[in-house]
């Protein structure tokens, strides 16, 4: 081949021209293919992946040119998909897939097949969508052509469901209509879906090829059309709407569509999956017929759907008319939870038919579960209501401590690897990163083929999910560092220390914690300083090892230890006794001072911008840094609390415990963003911080007055639902520590029955005193706020005047 078609080539990637760049690998031939290997692997590769979207125009044509060298010139379908780099791109445009399958269909059935046999199996991260997508518009093409079963696994499916969402985004962007969805065959050639404004849902199903069975495989998985529901309620586009248009289509199988979604339905997921779920039944008109067929199905999803699917299951299994045993069932699934339309439904249906079996007992229980004029309903209906009605629990938990004790290292071998490795992606602990460095640095005084070897078997590792050991295997690997500079200081802190004690080779480190809070003291150090040979250390191990020293600490008597600094070893004893004779941690946050100074490190002291940095930054921190930030500072989980960027994100409330268990102070922040999750519109984000407020009153870290001090000033400050508080006081009470709420309740019903506008919710909140004054009266006193008496005596029929009189006459009659 003459230098003349390469110069042709350079030329077409110049100008970004994707149909001259495969019309020339097209006339690629197997005389002239070695050649243009060769150039692509000295060339082409590297010219491709650096074209730049603003240099270049459009960044789909750029990718396409990227994919259609990888798939006409690879020697293999392995060589072919690591080019494609699915894994290290991050996919914003997705290629026009329709060249580059038929570029690969080109180079034969076992090379094609292959290639989507690779490309489906590779593993993409949360970010991964728009490079499922691609990937699997691509390998749509092959399948069709060859007639190949569609592929197993929901990655097939999710790639279809990012290229129907992408469809909807682009109806309404400029430009030429983009071919989007899976490629079909329309007389023998391979085509594909062009967009344009008049496009809708139903229509992209329609051109789907073998759309009943994709509908089906995509109602079996969780959260596949989620993107489709999050969308603007665009016509047309609707997911219901276009399910339910075309049920009628030939093959389309509405039992098996429904069957697939509640099976789905019964696998962890998140609130979108089940809205989208909720999206398929309504486009099959789930109703009664589907519910008499999956009634035992129905009834063990209600305790754990989210509150988007009670409605439709609720009316569905009504419309059945439940028989005897079923409605009770339904009743005691449907009633504990927190929506009230299904409850006051379902209420409602026994109200109707006192002659069920099933009314009176289901009845009898709701008397527990609603409120207001219904349940005045309810117990006209319902003979002799129990005496003892009131709820007997208990008032405050028993002390304890908070998580505390030796932490053990696994052994330096590859059973050690796997045992921290299942432990590791089970939960992200704290600890958990020191841990990691230690582990790989014992295997490393072995050999440093050992250590590759251990590290084998967990390979490859997510370094957003796992970054400890993919950092480990990257390092041990050769690959450079990644770039980190976007995450939160106290990350780039741990990143640094990483580099430093591999590339060092310590055996081990002075910074190791040796308790599972990630922290150690003064006595743990004896052992690891020298007495007559000083022990030399790395300058961010020495700064690690201060964090995480915990309060009270002294500093070993008679001990050496040399921090390597560049100007030569620096006497690390001063710096410990400056540390520890200023309250350690806590002095130095108090101070204010960034630690450089504070300790008064040398002028080339390492990473000193970093240290500042670490210090001073007042950057909002997002919920995934709170592992890592911890695990470098682990005596700052107040602060930390104090400093995130959506304090009310359910993402935060699940570090609820992480927080709760630090060691150090607990101020105003952690005490401050439970309380804010009291009144959080999600039930368990609730319930988990009521579950965090009762283990600091355990750990005497807080205490009921505090916590009344903090809800009455935010009732003030009219941000405080009085319903969410009466939930809180049912989860308090449910894990037998009713006293760590109730003064809260007490004061901040006294001032809302007190209001000339009665806030939302009062009569909700003096329901719960009706359940629990009993309780509250043996260690509490009266149990009725005076404003709540006062308000018993008012003329009316509301809510909350009825409450307050039903709490005054229980109380009264002697049933509390």
């Amino acid at each position: 081949m003459s230098d003349s078609p390469f110069a042709a080539l350079d030329d077409h990637l110049t100008r970004a021209d994707s149909e001259a760049v495969a019309d020339w690998l097209a006339a690629v031939d197997d005389a002239t293919r070695p050649a243009a290997r060769r150039w692509w692997r000295k060339t082409g590769r590297s010219r491709a992946r650096t074209l730049v979207d603003t240099e270049f125009g459009e960044v789909r044509a750029v990718r396409s040119i990227q994919l259609l060298l990888a798939v006409s010139l690879a020697d293999s379908p392995e060589e072919a998909v690591t080019a494609c780099r699915w894994r290290l791109t991050h996919v914003t445009v997705p290629a026009e897939a329709l060249p580059v399958a038929r570029a690969l269909i080109a180079r034969g059935r076992e090379f094609a097949i292959g290639f989507v046999e690779t490309s489906l199996a590779v593993e993409l991260g949360r970010d991964g969508d728009r490079s499922r997508q691609e990937l699997v518009q691509i390998a749509s093409g092959v399948v069709e052509q060859f007639g190949l079963p569609l592929p197993d696994g929901r990655s097939y499916v999710d790639g279809w469901a990012t290229a129907l969402a992408s469809a909807w985004w682009r109806t309404e962007r400029p430009g030429p209509p983009p071919r989007l969805g899976l490629l079909r065959l329309v007389d023998g050639e391979l085509t594909a879906t062009a967009v344009d404004a008049d496009t809708t849902l139903a229509d992209m199903f329609r051109a789907t090829p073998r759309l009943p069975e994709m509908l089906e495989r995509a109602a079996g998985f969780p959260g596949v059309f989620s993107a489709l529901t999050s969308a603007d309620k665009r016509p047309g586009w609707l997911l219901d709407e276009a399910i339910a248009e075309v049920l009628n289509d030939p093959g389309v199988d509405r039992a098996a569509l429904v069957a697939g979604t509640l099976d789905a339905m019964a696998e962890p997921q998140n609130a979108s999956s089940f809205r989208a779920s909720i999206a398929i039944l309504t486009g099959c008109g789930f109703g009664a017929v589907d519910a008499a067929t999956h009634e035992a199905e129905i009834v063990n999803l209600l305790p754990t759907v989210h509150g988007w699917a009670v409605p439709i299951l609720v009316s569905a299994m009504l419309a059945a008319q439940p028989g005897e045993g079923t409605l009770f069932d339904l009743g005691s699934t449907v009633l504990p939870r927190t929506e009230k339309a299904p409850k006051k439904a379902l209420v409602e249906y026994a109200l109707a038919r006192p002659e069920h079996p099933d009314a009176a007992a289901l009845l009898t229980l709701a008397l527990d579960h609603v409120d207001g004029p219904l349940r005045a309903r309810v117990a006209a209906t319902v003979d002799d209501e129990p005496a003892d009605a009131a709820r007997t629990v208990g008032w405050l938990p028993d002390p304890m401590l908070p998580w505390s004790g030796p932490l053990t290292p696994v052994s330096a071998d590859p059973a050690g690897v796997a045992e921290l490795w299942a432990e590791s992606t089970l939960y992200d602990g704290v600890v958990h990163p020191a841990c990691w460095l230690d582990l790989a640095l014992r295997l490393l005084a072995q050999g440093r083929d050992v250590a590759d070897a251990a590290f084998t078997s967990i390979a490859p590792v997510d370094p957003y999910e796992n970054h400890s050991p993919a950092f480990i295997i990257d390092w041990l690997r050769g690959r450079g560092a990644k770039d980190w500079s976007w995450r939160h200081p106290t990350f780039q802190f741990g990143c640094a220390l990483f580099s430093e004690a591999l590339d060092r080779g310590d055996a081990a480190l002075l910074s190791t914690p040796t308790d599972i809070d990630n922290t150690l003291s003064g006595d743990d150090l004896r052992g690891r300083l020298g007495t007559f040979r000083p022990v030399m250390c790395g300058p961010l191990d020495f700064v690690q090892m201060l964090l995480r020293l915990r309060p009270g600490s002294s500093v070993p008597a008679r001990r050496k230890v040399r921090v390597e600094t560049p100007s030569g070893p620096v006497d690390g004893m001063p710096l410990m006794q400056r540390w520890v004779d200023g309250d350690g941690f806590a002095g130095w946050r108090r101070s204010q001072r960034p630690l450089p100074d504070y300790l008064d490190l040398p002028a080339d002291f390492p990473h000193r911008p970093l240290l500042t940095q670490l210090s001073t930054t007042t950057e909002p921190v997002a919920y995934y840094e709170v592992a890592s930030y911890l695990s470098v500072m682990p005596l700052d989980a107040d602060r930390l609390a104090a400093a995130f960027a959506q304090p009310d994100s359910a993402h935060i409330s699940r570090q609820v415990p992480i927080l709760v268990n630090a060691p150090g102070e607990v101020g105003d922040g952690v005490l401050g963003l439970l309380l804010s999750h009291v009144d959080h519109s999600r039930a368990d984000v609730r319930e988990r911080a009521v579950d965090g407020l009762i283990r600091l009153v355990q750990f005497g870290r807080t205490d009921p007055n505090r916590i009344r001090r903090a809800l009455v000033e935010r009732f003030d400050e009219r941000d405080l639902s009085l319903s969410r508080l009466a939930h809180a006081i049912v989860v308090a009470a449910d894990a037998d520590a009713l006293g760590v709420l109730w003064p809260a309740w007490f004061d901040v019903l006294d001032r809302a029955c007190a209001a000339a506008r009665k806030p939302a919710g009062l009569a909700a909140a003096l329901r719960v005193g009706v359940d629990y004054a009993a309780c509250a009266a043996r260690w509490f006193g009266d149990p009725i706020p005076p404003a709540a008496r006062v308000l018993a005596t008012a003329k009316g029929s509301s809510a909350a005047v009825v409450e307050a009189r039903a709490l005054v006459a229980a109380v009264t009659s002697g049933k509390v």
